[in-house]
C-alpha cells in the first residue's frame, strides 16, 4: 500500500494505491477520498451526505464491477485501459462532438437515477428551444474563467514574496 498523487481535479484528496496478486496476475486498486458536491458548500446545506453509491446503483447503465463505494471512499481498479481521455492524445480525425454527446448522455443518465425527477427533467427539456445548451455552456465558461482569473489574482496577491 502506498500514498498516490494523481490528476488535477482531486488534488488534496487522499489516495491510497494497493498492489496485489489475484488468481496469478498482478492487480492495482486505488482508494480515493471523496467529498460532498460543491453544491452542498455553496448552498450551506445541513446534510453532507454522499450520493455516489445511490446514483451508480440507480443509473441506467452497466455498472463497473471494479468500482465500490465505502463510506467516504471510492475504490476502483487502475489499469492502462482505464484512464481519462486526454483530447490532445486523440487522433486528428477525432469526433469531438460525438465524445461530448456521449459525456452528456452519461451526465443525463446520472439524473435519471432520481426517479421522482425524471418527469420534471423531461418536461423542462421539452420546453427548451433553440441553442439553449450551447448558450448555457458559453455562459458557464465565462463564469468559470472569471472565477479562475479572480482566484489567480487573489492567490498571487497572497503568495509570500
Amino acid at each position: 500500500m502506498k500514498r498516490r498523487i494523481a490528476g488535477l481535479g482531486s488534488l488534496g484528496h487522499p489516495r491510497i494505491l494497493a498492489l496485489s496478486r489475484w488468481q496469478g496476475a498482478f492487480i492495482a486498486r486505488e482508494a480515493k477520498a471523496i467529498r460532498p458536491s460543491a453544491w452542498v458548500w455553496a448552498k450551506k446545506a445541513a446534510s453532507a451526505e454522499l450520493y455516489c453509491d445511490k446514483l451508480m446503483q440507480r443509473s441506467i447503465r452497466v455498472p463497473d464491477p471494479c468500482v465500490r463505494f465505502h463510506g467516504r471512499w471510492v475504490v476502483r481498479r487502475l489499469a492502462p485501459d482505464c484512464s481519462r481521455i486526454e483530447l490532445a492524445s486523440l487522433s486528428k480525425d477525432r469526433d469531438e462532438a460525438r465524445l461530448l454527446y456521449s459525456m452528456g448522455w452519461e451526465t443525463a443518465n446520472m439524473h435519471f437515477s432520481t426517479p421522482q425527477a425524471i418527469a420534471r427533467v423531461k418536461h423542462d427539456l421539452s420546453a427548451r428551444r433553440g441553442r439553449w445548451l450551447h448558450k448555457a455552456a458559453k455562459s458557464m465558461l465565462a463564469a468559470t474563467t472569471k472565477d479562475c482569473n479572480k482566484w489567480r489574482r487573489d492567490w498571487k496577491r497572497s503568495a509570500p514574496h
